[in-house]
């Protein structure tokens, strides 16, 4: 992303007196690679400029306005979690707040909350006193990872909260987030914003990123270890879905190394494995003996019907989180998937809040 690749870079390994020059020197960057003017860039947000904000209830999370004029468009644009050019600790305190904190009637993320509230303070008037300057331009609101989950609540906050009254009259918004985790919970309604688009990888999990997730897959997960089933039959568990012949040309494509792992037994009996000394012999035989023993007649990997009761009653039984669910407050959820470098992209649109919630209320893995 232009945003990420151009603005951030430098600005961590400069000195106070220089950040400033070194964030005008990457809106230049910025701007070429848009291939805009920089007085259509008419704001810079990053975290170096105030380093003395060390908490994320003061941490003002990085973002940029950018002036569209084809489109008659104020662009809103809230960075993600910073890993490059070098990590931001702040960003991933803010994502890993996982509890909840009063917003709008109702519970959001606690640690984008803080965020929200902050570009409330800092990015909102910057962004009115451009829809001034440019009557009759709408509003569009981009982010990704962190961003998103913030512009999810930050479009909340300009629709529903005090900042409506504070944009121009007649402000058209519009909010695309990408790879965005849920934001929202209410004991009344959940606001679903037909203006709010989600777009999300298939591979990408992050839909679901809530501490009460989080926290079920461990309860889950710790359920199942006392189980104590052997590997082999937790691998067969994990491809009981899957075509045994699309697996190894899986395998094969990607040279991907399954067994022979070396064990060591903790003091409490946990099994753990170690990756380090995996050899394609090692895959190869491995491979062949759960393919060749454990196929199914519907060709897939067989586990017996009483192991599956087995995991479902111990998961069944795990404790109710004191953590809520978190929701998305998008309408439309687009999920984009290709199935090879090769192929064109297919995207599915899901509608709505019992849709969404396929994704907010359980943690994937792909």
């Amino acid at each position: 992303m232009a945003a990420d690749t151009n603005i951030r870079p430098g600005t961590n390994k400069a000195k106070q007196s220089q950040v400033l020059e070194v964030i005008e020197q990457n809106k230049l960057k910025y701007a070429a690679a848009l291939n805009v003017s920089s007085s259509q860039v008419p704001w810079v947000w990053i975290s170096e400029i105030e380093r003395n904000r060390t908490t994320i209830s003061t941490y003002i999370p990085d973002h940029i306005i950018t002036i569209d004029h084809k489109q008659k468009c104020v662009v809103l644009t809230i960075l993600g979690t910073r890993v490059y050019p070098a990590p931001q600790p702040l960003d991933i305190i803010m994502d890993l707040v996982g509890t909840t904190e009063p917003f709008l009637g109702g519970e959001g993320h606690a640690g984008m909350v803080f965020g929200t509230r902050n570009l409330v303070a800092t990015a909102v008037p910057k962004v009115v006193s451009e829809l001034e300057k440019h009557p009759g331009y709408s509003l569009l609101i981009l982010g990704y990872s962190l961003g998103a989950g913030l512009a999810q609540l930050l479009t909340m906050e300009l629709e529903l909260g005090k900042s409506n009254d504070r944009l121009p009259s007649g402000t058209e918004i519009t909010t695309i987030g990408y790879g965005s985790p849920p934001v929202f919970t209410s004991n009344t309604t959940i606001p679903i914003l037909e203006n709010i688009f989600l777009v999300q990888n298939n591979n990408d999990g992050i839909s679901g990123a809530s501490l009460r997730n989080v926290n079920d897959v461990f309860l889950k997960t710790s359920a199942i270890d006392k189980l104590n089933y052997k590997r082999r039959l937790l691998l067969k568990m994990l491809l009981s879905d899957v075509n045994p012949d699309e697996f190894q040309e899986t395998i094969e494509k990607n040279n991907i190394t399954l067994s022979n792992f070396d064990l060591t037994d903790t003091k409490d009996g946990v099994e753990w494995i170690d990756f380090s000394e995996l050899t394609n012999e090692d895959q190869k035989s491995n491979y062949e003996e759960i393919v060749e023993d454990e196929e199914s007649d519907d060709d897939t990997f067989h586990v017996e019907e009483d192991i599956w009761q087995e995991v479902d009653r111990v998961v069944s039984n795990i404790p109710l989180s004191e953590e809520p669910y978190l929701h998305h407050v998008g309408e439309t959820f687009l999920v984009i998937k290709r199935k090879d470098d090769n192929s064109d992209a297919e995207v599915k649109n899901y509608q709505g809040l019992n849709q969404t919630d396929l994704f907010s209320q359980q943690l994937l893995f792909s």
